[in-house]
């Protein structure tokens, strides 16, 4: 298994932790978390582009929409991918066979640390839905049925 997220990584037991809304996980003392693996990670994580799109100014304020441009390709191989929860989805948009990847779930955080210091469990991010329906159509709503009922483009 190979990490490309942007930390090195700790799995702990949560045996005796209090389980928090959300599948977090808090311990008392940072010493009652027992790591049972750790995975360091590799020299450069996997990463997505944006482009920023000013839409307007709000009280002085400029808001951008963040618009995905692409993502880097997944790693050829059998390996299994832990990347960011951002690069899953990135990759699902843009319909990149995701299964070999791996999200971090999870967290587990010691009282006085406002990050997580572990997590327990990985997730498998959900694949591309596909579609067959083309990206633009012109027509009459009897065309639309028409092509509803036969699953097939009029000529």
């Amino acid at each position: 298994m190979r990490n490309f997220t942007n930390r090195h990584l700790s799995f702990a037991e949560t045996t005796g932790l209090t389980e928090m809304p959300g599948g977090k996980f808090i311990a008392e003392r940072i010493s009652d978390i027992q790591i049972h693996q750790s995975i360091q990670k590799e020299e450069r994580p996997l990463r997505c582009r944006f482009r920023l799109e000013l839409t307007g100014v709000e009280d002085g304020i400029n808001v951008y929409r963040s618009i995905m441009i692409g993502v880097d390709p997944i790693p050829e191989g059998e390996d299994k991918l832990i990347v960011s929860r951002q690069y899953a989805d990135a990759a699902r948009q843009f319909c990149l066979n995701t299964s070999r990847l791996r999200v971090v779930s999870g967290a587990i955080y010691a009282q006085g640390y406002s990050l997580p210091v572990a997590c327990s469990s990985l997730t498998v991010p959900e694949q591309c839905l596909y579609y067959d329906m083309p990206e633009v159509f012109v027509g009459t709503s009897a065309d639309i049925y028409e092509i509803r009922s036969n699953n097939s483009l009029l000529t």
